[in-house]
C-alpha cells in the first residue's frame, strides 16, 4: 500500500495525475467493471485486475490527503469490535454459527453499527493523513 501512494505521489510530482478526485473515482468505477467482466469469463487475470483497483482506491486516498494504511486500520478495528459483538450476542443466545443464517447474523451486525454510534468517540470518523487537521 506504501509503494503504490508513494508511486503515483511521484507520477503527480511531474504532472501525471487526475485532475480532481471525481476522476479518480471514475477510475475505481471503471477499474471494478474490469475485475467484474474478468470474473464473468472465468477469472483469468484476476489477481491484475484486482490490483489495477486497488492502485485507483488508493489514489483516491491521496487525492483525499488520507493516509490509506490508516483509513485501513480504522475500518479493520470497527470489523473487530462488529463482529465481537455479533461474537457475544451468538454466545448469549447459546446459538451455533452454522444455526444461524445471514439474515440473523446481519442483523446482530447492524445492531452493533447502531451501538457504535450511541457510543461516545474521542477519534474523528474519518482517517486523517499527516498534513490533515
Amino acid at each position: 500500500m506504501g509503494r503504490a501512494l508513494a508511486l503515483s505521489a511521484r507520477a503527480a510530482t511531474v504532472g501525471f495525475d487526475w485532475p480532481d478526485v471525481d476522476s479518480v473515482l471514475d477510475k475505481v468505477v471503471e477499474e471494478l467493471e474490469e475485475l467484474r467482466a474478468c470474473l464473468a469469463t472465468g477469472g483469468r487475470g484476476t489477481a491484475e485486475e484486482l490490483g489495477d483497483l486497488l492502485f485507483a482506491i488508493i489514489n483516491v486516498a491521496r487525492k483525499l490527503e488520507v493516509d490509506p494504511a490508516v483509513a485501513l486500520e480504522r475500518t479493520n478495528q470497527k470489523f473487530v469490535s462488529r463482529f465481537g459483538h455479533v461474537e457475544r450476542r451468538m454466545l448469549a443466545g447459546a446459538k451455533t454459527w452454522d444455526g444461524a443464517s445471514l439474515t440473523e447474523l446481519e442483523r446482530l451486525w447492524n445492531e452493533a453499527k447502531v451501538l457504535e454510534r450511541t457510543r461516545p468517540s474521542s477519534e474523528d470518523s474519518n482517517a486523517e493523513g499527516p498534513h490533515d487537521e
